[in-house]
């Protein structure tokens, strides 16, 4: 009799551990195991290249930052432009959001030309909303790999920075990162939206607001060859244009200063409180001038073709993880990352903020004695992890001025406080970075800096990657930024 009690009971244990485990398979997150490869640096472009060069099905981007350059042909960025529209040519369906923001004029600007060059290759083309940011940097490629770090498409991103990016070859993770591509879609539109009003140019002089964009027929003209620098007279402005700022717009100079009723100017206007105005060229444009664009961009692709470039060798890393965590879910991944650190947590980051109140420029209602910013509780988590032993580095950009910028030098200061190692990278380089390994496994990176606005408001794109080997990649990584950079001193 006790025998069979004693099997009853084994055997209700046995069902309850397998209940249990189903239902713990059913609630949880999947196990995401995928191949892993990293495409740091320069080897971003060679990658993305190829891998575009052979997408069969379809390409899914999003781009904060997209650049053709008229001035410099057969630069990275165009021929990665390029390989777009040859993918929809060639009966892949191209699907690309870029960036439209009032706060960034040129750089909306800017996308409009890539926008103009790809519309006439078929490719499906959007801009984000206006009152939210796109700083992702995501590529979809056949449902099956995934594109993600802090590489824009510019010269500065693809052949200057310091840029941290992995290619995760698995369909599951690219499922989840097209159900994100396909909610920015859902909110974006497919015409572009002049970010600022138009304005006369004597409204410009007496605006108070810092953008505006003059949309005027020149009463006249004039070319100073000893200065090398243009002239346009407006009823009640003057306009100083250089050479060089035409030529790096596509506005050469005997297509631009001929006259003709066709020609309208889009010039960025910034206007200065104390009633100054300085006004710098942005976009110059005829009414013929789309289908330049498109000539430059045939006659260069024909010349693309015909350069032979070496084949990168992809060398995948098989990770026990990958978890994507765009938008919101980032600060809360991250966090837990930290709080369960044992050995290290090492960052690399462009941006990295404390902040004493909300910016003004936030958008969202805080409740009542919140945090100012959710990248708060990341300073608190850090000075934690410092505190109980664990080995924290942090290395951020300096920026321009040699010294990082408000708010990032707080955020050294009370990390250093609590016993972090705190840096400042070379100014030489923009350390442009969104990169964070925590202890022997885990590596998180891409398109968030740790601001209010990245992990509150933009639309962000990142992972989690477990891996050691991934993870040993990146210690190594921030290591060589750490030895060439410089100990913060408040």
């Amino acid at each position: 009799m006790e025998r069979k009690n004693l099997f009853a009971v084994i055997l209700v244990v046995v069902v309850i551990i397998v209940a249990a485990t189903i239902i713990i398979r059913i609630t949880s997150p999947p196990l995401m195991r995928a191949n892993v490869l990293t495409a740091d640096d320069r080897d971003f472009f060679t990658i993305v290249h190829e891998l575009l060069a052979n997408a069969e099905e379809s390409v899914d981007v999003v781009l904060y930052q997209s650049r053709y350059y008229f001035r410099f042909p057969k630069s990275t960025s165009n021929i990665l432009v390029a390989d777009l529209a040859e993918a929809s040519e060639r009966g892949v369906k191209v699907r690309a959001v870029l960036e439209l923001a009032s706060w960034n004029v040129e750089n909306s600007e800017e996308n409009r030309d890539v926008w103009t060059l790809l519309r006439n290759s078929g490719v499906e083309l959007y801009f984000d909303p206006i009152d939210r940011t796109s700083h992702s940097k995501l590529v979809i490629i056949d449902g099956r790999y995934v594109v993600i770090g802090s590489s824009n498409w510019s010269y500065y991103s693809l052949d200057r920075n310091n840029e941290a990016n992995v290619i995760v070859h698995s369909r599951r993770v690219a499922a989840r990162f097209r159900d994100f591509f396909d909610g920015v879609i859902s909110e974006s539109e497919r015409e572009y939206t002049a970010p600022v009003q138009y304005a006369t140019a004597r409204q410009a002089m007496e605006s108070e607001e810092r953008y505006a964009i003059i949309y005027d027929i020149p009463l006249a003209t004039s070319y100073d060859e000893d200065l090398v620098v243009g002239f346009i007279d407006f009823e009640g402005a003057t306009v100083t244009v250089s050479e060089g700022d035409l030529e790096r717009l596509f506005a050469l100079y005997p297509r631009f200063f001929e006259e003709s009723v066709e020609e309208s100017l889009r010039i960025l206007t910034r206007v200065r409180r104390n009633g100054a105005v300085s006004l710098e060229a942005v976009d110059i444009e005829r009414g013929d001038t789309g289908s330049l664009m498109l000539e430059r961009l045939a006659d260069e692709r024909s010349e693309i073709e015909a350069v032979s470039m070496e084949k990168p060798v992809l060398e995948w890393t098989e990770a026990d993880r990958v978890i994507p965590i765009p938008n919101e879910e980032y600060v809360g991944e991250v966090t837990e990352l930290i709080k369960g650190a044992e050995g290290r947590v090492w960052v690399s980051m462009l941006n990295a903020v404390y902040y004493d109140s909300t910016p003004n420029t936030a958008r969202r209602q805080r409740a009542e004695g919140g945090v100012p910013s959710y990248t708060n509780l990341i300073v608190h988590e850090l000075e934690n992890a410092a505190r109980r032993g664990v080995d924290v580095r942090v290395i951020v950009d300096v920026g321009r001025g040699g010294r990082p910028s408000w708010g990032e030098d707080t955020f050294l200061e009370k990390i250093g406080e609590a016993g972090a190692g705190v840096y400042t990278d070379s100014p030489e380089i923009t350390t442009h970075t969104k990169l964070m390994i925590v202890d022997t496994d885990y590596t998180v990176l891409g398109s968030t800096n740790w601001t209010y606005h990245a992990v509150e408001e933009n639309n962000e794109t990142a992972v989690i990657v477990e891996s050691p080997e991934i993870n040993e990649h990146y210690a190594e990584y921030i290591t060589a930024l750490i030895k060439e950079g410089t100990p913060f001193t408040p």
